[in-house]
């Protein structure tokens, strides 16, 4: 009996760690295998025509290190925007340190704590009075399922924009994006088409599409693996 009771103990603590330990982030990024780093290039055709880069660098545990931001308009050369470092505050919590540009200034300060399945998010701007909070809800797989971004101005208390993205699966990838915006009142449904993948399974290449077959966006990405 006491020993029944010690494995049912066992059992409950090690499902419990689970739950609490903050997810994987290549796992989030729908990432197998273990990547050292990803660079993801997204191309936006409508309404305007713009496109960003992200790098992000990986530790051998699928957490991520450091993560660079850069922005490219009518097709120029990338600029590096910003520079973000995660560290890891508890086995539930990271703390987002962000630089202007090529390490210069600071300006941004975050964190992300997974509590119940659910990651939450709050990024506060140093040089503009801004406050940009967010939760993704997981399903049981870790997958993200609903992504609710909202920007709220820190002076006034007015929110200058909220949307947020459901993400439908088929064969264990992302098939369908539902997006709202909760400040216009709108929603768009966009269809992933047209999609490459390397020897683990990970996207090279998507197209977005909206339901009346216009192409939206593109997405591109690039791994190292450990």
């Amino acid at each position: 009996m006491k020993k029944l009771i010690t494995i049912i103990t066992l059992i409950f603590l090690t499902n419990s760690y689970s739950q609490k330990k903050f997810p994987q982030h290549s796992k989030l990024e729908g990432i197998n295998g273990k990547p050292k780093k990803m660079t993801e290039f997204i191309e936006v055709k409508l309404p305007e025509s713009y496109s960003y880069k992200y790098v992000y660098y990986f530790d051998k545990n699928g957490y991520i290190q450091k993560s660079e931001t850069y922005m490219s308009i009518d097709n120029d050369e990338y600029e590096l925007g910003s520079l973000t470092f995660y560290k890891r505050v508890d086995n539930s919590a990271f703390k987002l340190t962000s630089y202007d540009g090529y390490y210069e200034n600071l300006s941004a300060i975050g964190n992300d704590t997974f509590i119940e399945n659910t990651i939450h998010s709050e990024y506060k701007t140093n040089n503009f009075p801004l406050l940009i909070t967010s939760t993704k809800k997981l399903d049981k797989k870790q997958r993200i399922l609903e992504w609710i971004n909202t920007n709220t101005n820190t002076e006034t208390n007015e929110i200058n924009y909220q949307t947020s993205k459901k993400f439908v699966y088929n064969n264990n990838r992302v098939s369908k994006v539902i997006v709202n915006n909760g400040k216009e009142k709108t929603t768009k449904t966009l269809l992933i088409k047209n999609e490459k993948l390397d020897r683990y399974g990970n996207f090279l290449y998507q197209e977005y599409f909206t339901e009346d077959s216009k192409l939206e966006s593109i997405s591109k990405r690039e791994y190292v693996y450990w």
